[in-house]
């Protein structure tokens, strides 16, 4: 992504955790999704990423430094609520933080056993 788009992007990300493929998958969407997001409608510079255990949960966060807005505010597309979806199919637990004009953060935390 770093070379394609003007987005400096930076991953975090524990190696090898012992996660089961499904929910491998589904944090690879709810990732995939976000970041879209930022590249379609944030107009941030810059954008991370960090995966990893916290505790009996996996921990992931997200975050840019764009435009921001109101997480309150119904949205047209499925994105968010699609990652919602996927966070609770795992017991997960979403948390959005965004305000306009002071970028994003999504904190995601799914119960696991490392």
């Amino acid at each position: 992504m770093n070379a394609h788009t003007e987005i400096e992007y930076f991953a975090d990300v524990m190696a090898d955790l012992p996660l089961d493929e499904d929910l491998k998958l589904n944090i690879y969407r709810i990732v995939q999704e976000q970041i879209i997001n930022i590249f379609k409608h944030a107009s941030a510079s810059e954008a991370n990423v960090a995966i990893y255990p916290m505790g009996k949960s996996l921990f992931i966060e997200i975050t840019d430094n764009g435009k921001g807005f109101d997480p309150l505010v119904k949205r047209k597309g499925v994105g968010i609520t699609n990652m919602i979806n996927r966070a609770e199919l795992y017991n997960g637990a979403v948390h959005i933080d965004s305000r306009s004009g002071e970028g994003c953060r999504i904190e995601i935390r799914i119960p696991v056993c490392l």
